[in-house]
């Protein structure tokens, strides 16, 4: 669960943290582009500004919103990054070469990551990019297995564009998919807006690097970003 009391200190000295900017920026461009909801402004900007500031102060900037037992510095900006190269993307102004340049530096840090993987293929079909969008398509089915959240957004983007997907692997469900499926769980029956502005849920008998590999943007919940926003949004 999310937890602001942890980043209290670093509130007071004006230093955002990472809950605060997940529902200052990530949420609201979420629901304008996922769901057509108004954006009253458009501070892609200042959501950049900001984000220097959470990676400046890694981890303890994140220490609201990524349980205590997998926020490490690798986590922490590996998660900021994936955040802006999906807001650069988003925004009403896209600016896809920032897009790419934060994923891939989200990738850096956590190669393999299920969200920075599915979000960057989702560029390439937002760029009409089918051939690249087509080989990030089977690396992130691999990363984040066919039944995952991140991965069932791309196949949304693919079925927007009426392009047919590559063929997805068909080996064994990589650990990605098994924490999907814990979460998914674990929060099960719980997707009414109060358990959804409650925060990050994860269950406790998952590793550091499979919560990191599911990540993806503002995901914790068993439930996609878009319906999570929505409840978010709804609750303000």
């Amino acid at each position: 669960m999310s937890d602001p009391a942890k980043t209290v200190k670093l509130r007071a000295t004006g230093v955002p943290s990472l809950e605060q900017f997940s529902r200052k920026y990530t949420l609201l461009f979420a629901g304008y582009y996922l769901n057509m909801q108004v954006l009253t402004e458009n501070n892609a900007d200042q959501a950049i500004l900001d984000a220097q500031a959470l990676l400046a102060h890694s981890p303890e900037s994140c220490a609201d919103w990524i349980p205590p037992s997998w926020n490490t510095n690798q986590s922490c900006q590996a998660f900021v990054y994936t955040d802006l190269g999906f807001l650069s993307r988003v925004r009403p102004d896209p600016d896809f070469e920032a897009s790419e340049r934060f994923y891939r530096i989200a990738l850096g840090i956590s190669p393999g990551m299920c969200g920075a993987t599915a979000y960057l293929a989702e560029l390439r079909v937002q760029q009409n990019r089918k051939s690249d969008a087509d080989t990030l398509y089977v690396e992130a089915c691999a990363a984040c297995g066919a039944d995952s959240l991140d991965f069932h957004d791309l196949v949304l983007a693919y079925d927007n564009r009426t392009w047919t997907p590559p063929v997805c692997g068909k080996a064994a469900a990589p650990a990605t998919m098994q924490v999907e499926q814990k979460v998914s769980a674990a929060t099960a029956g719980q997707k009414n807006v109060s358990t959804a502005t409650a925060g990050p849920t994860v269950p406790s008998d998952s590793s550091e690097a499979e919560v990191m590999e599911v990540m993806g943007s503002g995901r914790f919940l068993g439930v996609s970003l878009p319906v999570l926003t929505l409840a978010l949004l709804s609750h303000q």
